[in-house]
């Protein structure tokens, strides 16, 4: 299924600032912490935090796919190109990255 519409580089400057936005919500979240507004046990911070971070993981996954397409990379790309756009050493570094990412949250293991 195609978007209705196309993917530009308003969308992606839009996606950055809603980093800026979430930045001032766990900005908020500290100091209410830090000021003893908002009681919150070790356990409740660092789950909170690793909630952020997951929040932020995806965030940026969005971004990327938003910049391959206002750039016309990788799947989005029209032209046929025979040579290959990464090494086999950059695509293995890229592969490995992300299963790193998938092994921290518990969705990839060695056995599979």
């Amino acid at each position: 299924m195609t978007a209705l519409f196309k993917k530009d580089r308003f969308d992606q400057e839009q996606e950055i600032m809603e980093i800026h936005s979430f930045s001032d919500i766990i900005k908020n979240y500290a100091d209410m912490c830090y000021d003893g507004e908002y009681k919150q046990t070790e356990d409740d911070i660092h789950t909170t935090l690793h909630g952020f971070a997951n929040l932020l993981t995806a965030h940026a996954e969005k971004m990327f796919e938003t910049h391959r397409k206002v750039w016309s990379l990788d799947q989005y790309s029209s032209g046929t190109s025979d040579q290959p756009r990464f090494t086999a050493e950059e695509q293995q570094e890229s592969f490995d990255f992300y299963r790193n990412i998938e092994r921290e949250r518990g969705n990839f293991t060695d056995g599979c």
